[in-house]
C-alpha cells in the first residue's frame, strides 16, 4: 500500500466515512506495523486539535453574536422607550390645547 492510500484509509477513519472492508485493513494494518499505528496515533491527535480549534472558534463567533443581539435588542428597547414618551408628550400637548 503506497502513503496515499494510507492516508485515505486514515482519513477516511477520522471522518467516520471508512467502509467495514476498509476498517479491517487498517486494523491489520496497525496491528502489524507500528509506524502505521504512529501515523494513525499522530493523525488522530491533529484532528482532535483542529476539532477542538474549529469548537473554539465558532463558540467565540456565537458569543460575539449573541452579544451583538443583547445590543441591539438594548438599543430597540430605548428607542420603544423614547418613542413612547415622545407620544405620551405630544398627547398631552394636545390635552393641553384643547
Amino acid at each position: 500500500m503506497n502513503e496515499h492510500e494510507l492516508d485515505e484509509l486514515i482519513e477516511n477513519w477520522l471522518l467516520g466515512s471508512i467502509s467495514p472492508e476498509d476498517r479491517a485493513r487498517l486494523e491489520d494494518l496497525i496491528a502489524r506495523d507500528p509506524d502505521v499505528y504512529r501515523r494513525v496515533k499522530e493523525s488522530q491527535g491533529a484532528y482532535q486539535a483542529i476539532l477542538a480549534a474549529h469548537r473554539e472558534s465558532m463558540r467565540n463567533k456565537l458569543t460575539q453574536l449573541d452579544a451583538a443581539i443583547d445590543r441591539a435588542r438594548t438599543k430597540r428597547v430605548w428607542w420603544i422607550i423614547l418613542l413612547a414618551l415622545l407620544g405620551l408628550t405630544i398627547l398631552a400637548l394636545v390635552v393641553l390645547l384643547i
